[in-house]
């Protein structure tokens, strides 16, 4: 299999780091004493020996001035990194640029923002809005309410589907004064960040930009969905087409290395969790790093994903009753090429729980997705049998 960092190696991408900035520092001795790190390190790291520790890169990115996204990205080759490296430089802001509410003193370590409220009459709307499949605001005056209720509304508005309603609600938000825009910034570009992303309005590019920057921002500490979103949105742009004649691009137009950033992102996302819920950043990782290796036309090898796998499985206890998880163990499964196993666990399923047409329609599209680009023979006998499966289930659902 293609190793999820089988482009630039983060130790051949410091080895030009040094090369390029080296007026930035005088010995290999002073340079790792200021890291905090081994003389031996770096001296391994000029002969290109893979020795580096993910411990070591927020220390190298600190002190090269650059962003901690030079290490998620890709790159094919030491040419194309060096050309594009002076991009990661972070760009010092000047006092006008920088947060109003900082510039007056509100903002510091150690004091607090107030915390927004909300009124009796504004609890009350949304009370009455979450018990309703379609909002309807129209009639409400909404830019006179307060921004921390257009915030938890326009969250109402993500989970009705109401997308376009959503954003607005956050332009809304951006143009009121007040401080909740500065103390719930991050929140908010989240939010808009996951709307962009939606099928309806694929605004990929600019969801990226947001998420990135809140990776920078160290954001996806304290929310690892943001590592999780931006491999998403990078699977996209790499894999969808930007033609409105068809949906996938042809694997001639695949940008491998925006696949490869991908990857690694579900990989780090994965790490990053612990338990049950990292499952989800499992299989994704699977279908991408299989569908690489089958664009690389390289041979298979499924010890990396048999070794997941059974990570996986000596924390996960599945829930029989949600489809999210026995379709994804399944599709675990039908990439390790045990596709009578994983038809045996859709068929459980099937015969015991109810399933909703969004579900499994979302499984279905996944796999038309892969077998866009392989030639998956498990992957095919799975999704036959699903594709029947469904339609005998809407066949008997319309009788009654």
């Amino acid at each position: 299999m293609v190793d999820y960092t089988d482009r630039l190696f983060d130790s051949e991408k410091f080895v030009i780091i040094l090369q390029k900035y080296c007026n930035e520092y005088t010995t290999q001795k002073e340079l790792a004493e200021e890291m905090g790190i081994p003389k031996q390190s770096i001296s391994d790291w000029k002969t290109h020996r893979r020795t580096i520790r993910i411990k070591n890169r927020n220390s190298i990115s600190k002190k090269f001035r650059l962003t901690d996204m030079v290490w998620i990205d890709a790159f094919s080759d030491a040419v194309n990194f060096e050309e594009k490296l002076d991009g990661y430089k972070i760009i010092e802001k000047s006092l006008t640029e920088e947060n109003p509410l900082q510039k007056i003193g509100i903002i510091s370590q150690n004091i607090m923002l107030p915390v927004s409220t909300i009124s009796t009459h504004e609890e009350g709307l949304l009370t009455l809005f979450d018990k309703r499949k379609t909002i309807i605001f129209e009639s409400y005056d909404v830019e006179m309410m307060s921004s921390v209720f257009l915030f938890r509304l326009s969250k109402l508005l993500k989970n009705r589907n109401q997308i376009e309603e959503a954003l607005e609600l956050l332009s809304i938000i951006q143009t009121n004064k007040g401080s909740f825009k500065y103390s719930h910034h991050n929140e908010i570009e989240h939010l808009k960040a996951i709307l962009f992303s939606h099928e309806k309005i694929q605004k990929w590019e600019a969801s990226i930009d947001i998420l990135r920057l809140l990776y920078v921002a160290h954001y996806h500490i304290e929310e690892p969905e943001i590592i999780t979103l931006l491999a998403s949105n990078y699977k996209r742009k790499a894999l969808y087409s930007t033609s409105s004649h068809q949906k996938w691009r042809e694997n001639s137009e695949i940008d491998i290395d925006l696949l490869s950033s991908a990857i690694i992102l579900y990989r780090e996302a994965y790490e990053a969790k612990k338990g049950a819920t990292r499952y989800y950043d499992a299989i994704n990782f699977a279908y991408l790093s299989t569908l690489a290796n089958s664009l690389e036309m390289e041979k298979t090898n499924n010890i990396e994903l048999e070794k997941m796998y059974s990570e996986l499985m000596s924390e996960w206890k599945i829930d029989k009753s949600d489809w999210w998880e026995v379709s994804s163990h399944a599709e675990f499964l039908m990439l390790l090429g045990q596709s009578d196993l994983a038809i045996l666990n859709i068929t459980q399923f099937l015969e015991e729980h109810y399933i909703e047409k969004f579900n499994i329609e979302s499984t279905l599209r996944q796999l038309e997705m892969y077998l866009h680009f392989t030639d998956d023979a498990h992957a095919k006998k799975f999704y036959i049998y699903l594709h029947e499966s469904w339609g005998y289930i809407e066949k008997k659902l319309f009788e009654s």
